[in-house]
């Protein structure tokens, strides 16, 4: 779990302890988590660390992680709610260093929303212009 090395200050400076496993939790893009045949996944701005915890929680469960491991991941987790928006990254590893206290922002209330808002015009526009679209789990 190393920093993704993502967060920079003004100038260029970048700040340490930005976790990768943040980035999970709180996107705005789609993803996917895989284990044996466990998937989950997530389209544009359903980013949750509920999910996370659960892959976290699986991994575990299965002895690929220590008790050790788990609970280092467990904890970090629970500050990536207290962030719960990537943007807000870099503010909060600013905070966290000059020891300050940290209150996730409005914009970690609705940057989900935005950003659905958003995907769903990109598709309606696209269907305007003539694009199909099929569900990639109906055959046709």
């Amino acid at each position: 779990m190393k920093d993704a090395g993502l967060s920079t200050a003004e100038y260029g400076e970048l700040i340490p302890g930005d976790c990768n496993l943040w980035y999970l939790g709180c996107n705005e893009k789609l993803g996917c988590l895989r284990y044996k045949d466990h998937i989950f996944s997530w389209d544009f701005g359903d980013s949750s660390f509920d999910r996370v915890e659960s892959f976290v929680f699986l991994l575990y469960f299965d002895k690929v992680l220590n008790k050790e491991q788990f609970e280092t991941l467990m904890a970090k987790i629970q500050e990536g709610r207290t962030i719960d928006n990537m943007y807000d990254i870099p503010r909060h590893l600013k905070a966290k260093r000059e020891g300050r206290s940290w209150t996730k922002t409005k914009e970690a209330l609705e940057f989900r929303l935005r950003i659905k808002r958003f995907a769903a015009r990109v598709h309606q526009h696209l269907q305007n212009e003539d694009f199909f679209f099929t569900d990639p789990g109906v055959p046709e």
